[in-house]
């Protein structure tokens, strides 16, 4: 009988020694792991800080952190914190092409000294929660030329829907292989991009029977595209093969090009935007365009 007494009094000791030595160890005590956040019409990226503090009795290691993606990094201005001691850290988030609810995380590795030397890691996550308006909408945002396709200008709507009227104007294009012009549709409210491949200035030379396009570097060499399409189902007649237009030539590899778009919603209120245009190889076969003249 007195043995159970005993046993159950053993039991509580350890349990109360457990208790006691988890109370004595180090503990990152956050202010809040998770943070939410509206952007503004003109916010390219957001910030938060995340605060703690060292409760415990040892000193406690940030070994690392880790974003759920690219887009959401995390700094530290020190990585060991001893007892009583506060830090923070500094996450960014890039919102790059993104719009609406965004939820990201954070995943922060520590090390402390548990008992008998022995290291404790552990793991905590942040949360990033942010709204992001898209007062500038692309109807598409990625534009693309397949293999084989003729290279005839596509269109991009831009629509805006914000309260007021919103300039756009084109900043810069890079990549070398696309000619790009806006179009005003309705001053601030709705505009036309058109995208050309700079390839169209060969073939429209090709439909005119060499003579160089005029006024190409404002897309009226789109027109003469057009008239791409009219001769293909006369070139392949027998006749045409030897003296109709000289087929387009695919290129050889990928080509890639950037446009960025400028919006002003304000005096000094702007944010940049991003089009996409590929015209893609085929590795299997270097002139599919030739196909479609029947050579």
């Amino acid at each position: 009988m007195l043995q159970k007494p005993y046993a159950l009094f053993r039991w509580l000791a350890v349990l109360g020694i457990l208790v006691l030595q988890s109370s004595t160890l180090a503990a990152l005590e956050w202010e809040s792991q998770r943070i939410s956040q509206t952007a503004s019409v003109v916010d390219e990226k957001a910030e938060f800080e995340f605060n703690f503090t060292n409760t415990g009795t040892t000193s406690v290691t940030i070994t690392s952190t880790r974003g759920s993606c690219g887009c959401t990094t995390a700094r530290l201005d020190k990585k060991t914190f001893e007892p009583g001691e506060s830090g923070k850290i500094k996450a960014t988030f890039v919102f790059g092409d993104r719009a609406g609810k965004q939820l990201k995380r954070i995943t922060v590795h520590t090390k402390e000294d548990g008992a008998e030397g022995k290291p404790i890691v552990k793991s905590t996550a942040l949360e990033i929660r942010v709204t992001i308006p898209q007062p500038v909408i692309f109807k598409p945002r990625l534009v693309y030329w397949r293999p084989g396709e003729i290279l005839a200008p596509k269109k991009v709507q831009v629509l805006i829907d914000y309260e007021n009227p919103v300039e756009v104007k084109i900043v810069k294009v890079t990549g070398g292989s696309i000619t790009a012009q806006l179009n005003a549709l309705e001053d601030g409210k709705n505009y036309e991009l058109i995208l050309a491949p700079d390839q169209l200035e060969q073939q429209a030379e090709s439909v005119a029977g060499g003579e160089p396009a005029k006024n190409s570097n404002n897309l009226a060499k789109s027109v003469l595209a057009e008239n791409i399409h009219n001769h293909q189902p006369e070139v392949k007649h027998e006749s045409a093969k030897q003296d109709g237009p000289t087929p387009p030539k695919a290129p050889s590899r990928e080509t890639r090009s950037v446009i960025i778009l400028e919006a002003k919603f304000g005096e000094k209120q702007t944010r940049s935007y991003k089009i996409i245009a590929r015209i893609m190889a085929n590795p299997k076969t270097k002139n599919n365009a030739q196909k479609a003249y029947g050579s």
